[in-house]
């Protein structure tokens, strides 16, 4: 494994340890290597007997100063020995990776996985574009084969039900709702939570906050099953369209715990609204010329 050390090393790596793993993200991991970093900057190896591994966990154990760290580069080498087949042979197309669109993705997605919930424990509050849209964008990168830290799942579902009261986000905004909402049901497909009814500290005599949400979108929304807009903030909250796709999101994911045939109806009112409203942005236009 080599490290490429910034030119300034006063937040410097210096104790590491680097583990592997044949089993799943979450291990078991071995400990391949113990070593201490030189305080020089750019690149240094740390050398060890080859081994197989289908996830590497680096683990920094001390550094030249607790108030941050820096690191430029982690180069994780590939290795041979007799009887293994080269990873580019056995997967051609992974050579294609490195500054790939899809490498931007996840590059970008693990800095939102690490950034949503730091800004959320730093400033103890919702924001509709933090743990919401992260939510959305884990869920969706997940269906996509990216790398989702479901860890940070966990934490962005906990912090966001944190902040609500009785199934409503700065209450009685139906707009952040709407967010909160969405992002409840998001990470309830990817935490596999049925009902959540009494979770996460929640009175099990109220309804769970994906029930409570639900139920407070679809009786406010409007006759034709829009969401009324009742927080214009361009671009965070921006138009009908927006709340309108959220409240769908909302009616897929917990018209199974609808109580009522009134508020199924109105659930698929919302569908029904949103996807029309799909159409309309869909159709084609002429840009003007400069």
């Amino acid at each position: 494994m080599t490290f490429v050390l910034p030119n300034s090393l006063g937040f410097a790596p210096k104790d590491v340890e680097v583990w592997q793993s044949m089993g799943g993200i979450d291990g078991p991991y071995a400990r391949v290597v113990s070593a201490t970093l030189k305080a020089t900057s750019g690149e240094q190896a740390v050398a060890f007997t080859p081994v197989e591994a289908r996830f590497v966990k680096l683990r920094i154990m001390s550094g030249v100063t607790v108030e941050g760290l820096e690191i430029s580069e982690v180069k994780v080498i590939e290795g041979a020995r007799s009887g293994y087949t080269p990873l580019f042979v056995r997967a051609p197309f992974v050579k294609f990776w490195k500054g790939s669109p899809r490498e931007a993705a996840q590059r970008g997605l693990d800095w939102l996985q690490h950034a949503a919930p730091t800004w959320t424990k730093t400033n103890n509050c919702f924001g509709c574009h933090v743990q919401a849209q992260v939510l959305m964008g884990q869920a969706v990168a997940q269906k996509m084969g990216y790398r989702v830290n479901m860890r940070s799942v966990s934490a962005l579902n906990l912090q966001m039900r944190e902040q609500q009261s009785h199934g409503a986000w700065w209450n009685p905004s139906l707009s952040a709702t709407a967010f909160g909402a969405m992002g409840t049901a998001y990470a309830a497909d990817l935490l596999n939570i049925k009902d959540d009814k009494g979770m996460f500290g929640q009175n099990p005599g109220y309804d769970g906050t994906l029930q409570a949400s639900a139920n407070r979108l679809v009786e406010n929304q409007e006759p034709d099953g829009a969401m009324p807009l009742d927080l214009p903030e361009p671009a965070i909250v921006q138009g009908k369209f927006m709340t309108n796709g959220k409240r769908a999101r909302v009616a897929e994911g917990a018209v199974a715990n609808f109580r009522t045939p009134i508020s199924e109806a109105a659930g698929a009112a919302a569908l029904s609204r949103a996807r029309a409203q799909r159409a309309d942005r869909s159709q084609s236009f002429v840009m003007p010329g400069r």
